[in-house]
């Protein structure tokens, strides 16, 4: 059974940072509208759907009181509706229409899905595929704008079942517009598959209402999209994907997993952050740490050394025993990952990689309430 719990979080120390009144509504992930959508998972299923394909949102009511909403989406270019009713202290779970994956790195699709509610609800979205599946936490729109920087992963090559077969897989990332006339400027340091470009070559998309387009890296080292910098004239949704990883990636023979989450825009990054370890059978498993950075002149400081990085690098870290509290002169996103499975030289089994993002500033976000579930 599945329990939704609410935690407030007493900030013990206050910062004399001011916030503007958008950057404090949006230090939440509960709201009334959202923007999601469903990156590609399992490699293979290019061009049709996966018999496999299962996607799901888990919607819990955020405010003491139950909540009534709607989900708005397109099939055939008609606009459907699913109607849902979540109550006080409680969670529902609503199946997607598995044709809602976007499957194409080529063409624009009409898949964006947004959901509405009267009052304030959380959101989360889980897609699963044959033997690899990842969830994301929704962002509400008030917390959405304009400009962001990508966290992802890059596999070199992974053995897959058969020893003699080599796999390639790739991160990209996936942009989704909440209005017409959407224009949009990318910028990574990864070549694209679709439209062809160099690293670092301006990319502009033009998206309407509803509309996403999926850029995946191809042909470079790592395959990897992590320094990608978005600037679009409206509101955007931004998902981070990877399509099947494997952490670290220099070695053969580890589990693999489709990576997805839902992007912070730039205007929330904070540059004070704590990250903790993830627990695991393994004492000796570091956590991976990224720090990227989307403002050139930005020091950042860990553990009492202090570097200097530019716009669209990131810094790399473990930690294992203990939390780390990052530091930086300018606002960075943080990414931490867990690693794959075969790891260690017990062999254990230690589950699948996964990746999720710090919350920024805790002069915003530990003041207020949160939500999540447990099994």
């Amino acid at each position: 059974m599945k329990t939704t719990i609410s935690i407030a979080v007493l900030l013990l120390a206050l910062f004399t940072t001011i916030f503007t009144e958008s950057n404090l509504l949006a230090a939440s992930n509960a709201g009334r509208n959202f923007t999601v959508c469903f990156p590609k998972n399992f490699l293979n299923n290019d061009d049709a759907e996966s018999k496999y394909a299962q996607l799901w949102l888990y919607i819990a009511a955020a405010d003491t009181m139950s909540s009534k909403g709607n989900i708005y989406f397109y099939q055939n270019n008609k606009k459907e509706t699913i109607t849902f009713t979540v109550e006080k202290d409680s969670m529902i779970v609503i199946e997607i229409p598995k044709n809602l994956e976007i499957l194409s790195d080529s063409i624009i699709e009409k898949k964006s899905i947004s959901i509405v509610s009267d009052f304030n609800i959380t959101v989360f979205g889980l897609s699963y595929d044959y033997a690899t599946s990842d969830g994301f936490m929704a962002m509400p729109d008030i917390a959405l704008d304009t400009s962001y920087i990508v966290a992802s992963f890059g596999s070199k090559a992974v053995t897959g079942p058969n020893a003699n077969l080599l796999y390639r897989y790739s991160g990209g990332v996936v942009i989704a517009a909440l209005e017409d006339n959407t224009i949009v400027h990318v910028k990574s340091p990864a070549k694209f598959k679709n439209p062809v470009s160099e690293p670092y070559q301006d990319v502009t998309l033009f998206l309407n209402a509803g509309e996403t387009r999926y850029l995946r890296a191809v042909d470079t080292l790592l395959m990897d999209v992590t320094g990608t910098i978005i600037h679009a004239n409206k509101k955007i949704s931004v998902f981070s994907t990877h399509q099947r990883v494997s952490i670290p990636n220099n070695t053969n023979g580890l589990t693999t997993n489709v990576l997805i989450e839902q992007t912070q825009p730039i205007s929330i990054l904070g540059n004070s952050i704590i990250c903790t370890p993830h627990k695991s059978p393994s004492s000796k498993l570091k956590t991976l740490i990224r720090i990227i950075v989307p403002f050139d002149s930005t020091f950042i400081k860990v553990k009492n050394t202090v570097e200097l990085l530019n716009a669209g690098t990131f810094k790399e870290l473990f930690i294992i025993d203990t939390a780390e509290i990052i530091e930086t002169s300018k606002p960075v996103l943080v990414a931490q990952y867990e690693q794959s499975s075969f790891i260690n030289s017990k062999n254990e089994k230690i589950g699948e990689p996964f990746f999720l993002f710090c919350s920024a500033n805790p002069a915003i976000y530990y003041f207020l309430y949160f939500h999540f579930s447990t099994n």
